[in-house]
């Protein structure tokens, strides 16, 4: 059906709508490259900073296990409109499949998984339940140390769609590994929606609420660390994020520039500032 409507390329294929409920993807098998339809969130813009912020600013790709998927900005016609899309190149090989934690937890707490962790009481308890879960259904080492990479790096973008769909791992023959990184679509605060561009941005950086424990970032990361340790290292300007936003405000339209710009410049440096500076 997808063949109808999309010029895109060939041998597209609709393969899922996200969490959110709204966005097509589809994934191109001869370019090896996965295409998602921005919804007006801004979320193609969010994954192409993200991920060049992830590679060049910190050191996400050097820690062990570690490597981030690589996403950029494109415009396609999709539906016959012409689209912003998210482009980002597949991660996986042929004899790779991707579990996610949400199938893993199934898989071996049952069905009734979330009311193990209601019954944890405290954050700590709920997140050592989900690393302990994890790491005995996989016997994948360092399960702590990844996830709390995970909410580290969804504190510092504000990441708010890090449910437990979006915690995964790579399975082969010989066992698993860590996902790459991805899907940081929701972060910077740019659902106009739901974070108004009438009210300054620093007003709602305490406001936003992480997954998959619905709690604070800063909570969140800070326990996390306390059981397993600091992970992510971060070191950027205010330049260099003008660097890479130059590559992809282009794709939208000039009313919303300034506004984007400081979103994405006041969630970096702040964050930054709050959780990662010595």
């Amino acid at each position: 059906m997808a063949g109808n409507y999309l010029t895109l390329h060939t041998n597209d294929r609709v393969v899922v709508t996200t969490s959110r409920g709204n966005q097509e993807k589809w994934f191109d098998t001869e370019k090896n490259l996965w295409y998602k339809a921005d919804d007006g969130c801004f979320e193609a813009l969010a994954e192409a900073v993200s991920s060049e912020v992830l590679r060049n600013f910190t050191n996400a790709a050097r820690l062990p296990g570690i490597s981030v998927a690589n996403y950029w900005v494109d415009t396609a016609e999709v539906h016959g409109l012409k689209r912003v899309v998210s482009v980002s190149e597949n991660f996986k090989r042929e004899d790779e499949s991707l579990i996610t934690a949400n199938t893993i937890l199934k898989n071996s707490l049952g069905t009734g998984y979330l009311e193990e962790f209601n019954r944890r009481t405290s954050l700590k308890e709920r997140i050592r339940l989900l690393v302990d879960a994890m790491e005995e259904a996989t016997r994948m080492q360092n399960m702590g140390a990844y996830l709390t990479t995970l909410f580290e790096v969804d504190a510092l973008f504000l990441n708010q769609d890090r449910h437990l769909n979006n915690i995964a791992l790579i399975r082969d023959r010989s066992g698993y590994k860590p996902c790459p990184i991805f899907d940081c679509g929701a972060s910077f605060l740019l659902d106009f929606a739901l974070y108004s561009p009438e009210i300054e941005s620093r007003a709602y950086l305490t406001k936003a609420q992480c997954l998959p424990f619905k709690s604070r970032f800063t909570q969140t990361v800070h326990t996390a660390q306390a059981l397993y340790g600091k992970q992510l290292e971060v070191n950027i300007d205010r330049a260099s994020i003008d660097t890479i936003l130059d590559k992809y405000l282009c794709y939208y339209p000039k009313q919303f520039h300034f506004l984007l710009k400081e979103r994405i410049e006041t969630v970096l440096m702040e964050q930054q500032k709050k959780l990662f500076e010595k």
